[in-house]
């Protein structure tokens, strides 16, 4: 490869030279009958002019002056005497250039301008180089305006840049802010605590730590517990709040004692209140509470997990 770059390097550095450039030109005007016939002629239409063939034509028309030496007297005469006819012929037009000039100088010698016109052209030069000078200042001040709105620009598009930027984070708040907001309002629905819980409250100040163990049934705001001595206890709900910082629900019990023997005929009597502040727990990502654990308004640990199947989803 290196050999054949060469080699057009050399050959194009051959064709710059005038000498051999001028002789290949020279070639071709004096025998013109071998590259019109070889390029633009058929081999049955060279026939007709008398050549059996393109080897014939270009035999019959071989001579050492047609192939050599008349272009290469051409192509000297072109390279040395061409250069020296150009410089005469500039010579000769630089010197007609100067004598129209004298000539010009000569005529217009005694030619005088009026006083009016001369100052009519003063003043429209004045008016000119004003209108010029406005121009500049006007095109100097849109450079600068033009020059403040790209930084201007350039300042906004960092700016679209940061925004976009926060877009997805804000995107994420937003939804954030709605889980929120939904399981708020599920949340502060006393039904969401509806259904078959199995209530444990522990003492944690007892040596013995003693435990307690019931089953309440909650529907709405009605409650009933089964003791282990058989006496159910009927309740309410007085209050019902969900806390969405501490993320904890309270809530303020009324129970009523029934005895199936001494209460048949009335609904029981006011026992005394609760109050639990619970720590929610969920199933997976569905927001089912399935179980809640925290404390009562006298210390004791209290906490509910869910017997049967959730009767709220959240």
């Amino acid at each position: 490869m290196d050999n054949i770059s060469e080699f057009f390097k050399e050959f194009k550095n051959r064709l710059n030279n005038p000498i051999f450039g001028s002789f290949i030109i020279s070639w071709l005007i004096i025998n013109w009958r071998i590259p019109i016939g070889l390029f633009g002629y058929r081999l049955s239409d060279l026939k007709l002019d008398g050549y059996n063939s393109y080897a014939d034509l270009i035999l019959r028309n071989a001579s050492t002056w047609n192939y050599f030496w008349h272009p290469l007297i051409f192509a000297v005469l072109y390279t040395f005497l061409f250069p020296v006819f150009r410089m005469l012929i500039i010579a000769f037009l630089s010197y007609i250039k100067k004598k129209s000039n004298n000539w010009n100088t000569e005529i217009m010698k005694d030619y005088y301008v009026p006083m009016n016109r001369f100052v009519r052209q003063e003043q429209k030069y004045d008016d000119l180089a004003r209108t010029l000078q406005q121009i500049y200042t006007e095109d100097s001040k849109t450079v600068e305006e033009n020059v403040e709105l790209k930084t201007h620009i350039l300042k906004l598009n960092e700016d679209l840049v940061v925004e976009k930027n926060k877009l997805p984070q804000l995107r994420l708040e937003v939804e954030d802010m709605k889980s929120e907001h939904q399981r708020y309002v599920q949340f502060n629905n006393i039904n969401c605590i509806s259904g078959e819980w199995l209530f444990i409250r522990t003492n944690p100040n007892s040596e013995s730590e003693n435990e307690e163990e019931i089953k309440i049934m909650i529907i709405g705001s009605s409650i009933s517990i089964m003791t282990p001595i058989d006496v159910i206890l009927w309740g309410r709900i007085l209050s019902f709040n969900y806390n969405s910082l501490r993320k904890d629900i309270t809530i303020v019990w009324e129970y009523m004692d029934y005895h199936p023997l001494i209460d048949a005929h009335t609904l029981g009597k006011a026992a005394f209140l609760d109050v639990h502040i619970l720590q929610l727990g969920y199933r997976g990502k569905t927001d089912v509470i399935r179980g809640m654990e925290g404390v009562d308004h006298l210390g004791n640990k209290v906490q509910y997990s869910r017997l049967l199947k959730e009767s709220s989803r959240l």
